[in-house]
């Protein structure tokens, strides 16, 4: 299946961009990409601080707020949980901080459309049509060159359904999807760090 998720294009594209981010910050490595459809088809790059240890949070924070300027406005960008869990987010307890974030935080929309939109509207399609009219996809993951759609399914089957390249993970249905989105689009309206969001709404109760 030709999907543009995996184009030369879309890959030219971040390729660049995750270059202009090397040179400012040689220490940081991309990770993969992510498409959210609930943002309009946004793509999220992540990428991975391999100098954690010489690092301090408002350096961490530094980081993420320069590079989501650099990737604007066509794509968003932020770290991979590891980095995040080192400066203290309780990834084993990550729902329930979203759930908060979904309850407390303003409904806050998307302003980019990004180009590349239409075209990943397709990707959705075609791979509707493998799996079902009736998948509900959350976000699709592309990491060497495997996509792992996350779909919502009240059944939540234990193992994944593999297709080709692609693989279908499914996710229980609750609201904390909606939080994350929440956190990151209130993250860049006060033009601060993902990570300060969720520990603004994390349990200081967890341990």
């Amino acid at each position: 299946m030709e999907l543009y998720l995996l184009s030369i294009q879309l890959k030219s594209e971040i390729k660049t961009i995750s270059q202009k981010v090397n040179k400012i910050f040689p220490d940081i490595s991309f990770e993969e990409y992510i498409v959210i459809p609930e943002l309009d088809n946004l793509i999220m790059l992540r990428f991975r601080n391999n100098d954690l240890n010489s690092l301090d949070k408002s350096q961490l924070a530094m980081r993420e707020v320069k590079i989501r300027d650099i990737v604007s406005p066509n794509f968003l960008a932020n770290f991979i949980g590891e980095d995040y869990s080192y400066f203290g987010l309780k990834i084993h307890d990550l729902r329930k901080t979203l759930i908060k974030c979904d309850i407390e935080l303003k409904d806050i929309k998307n302003e980019t459309v990004p180009n590349y939109y239409p075209k990943l509207q397709e990707d959705i399609s075609k791979i509707q049509k493998v799996y079902g009219d009736n998948i509900d996809i959350w976000e699709m993951q592309v990491h060497d060159n495997k996509v792992d759609v996350l779909y919502f399914s009240n059944n939540t089957p234990s193992n994944q359904i593999n297709s080709g390249d692609l693989e279908f993970t499914p996710v229980k249905h609750d609201e904390s999807y909606k939080g994350i989105i929440k956190a990151e689009l209130h993250a860049i309206k006060e033009n601060k760090p993902l990570l300060e969001i969720l520990l603004r709404y994390q349990d200081k109760s967890i341990s």
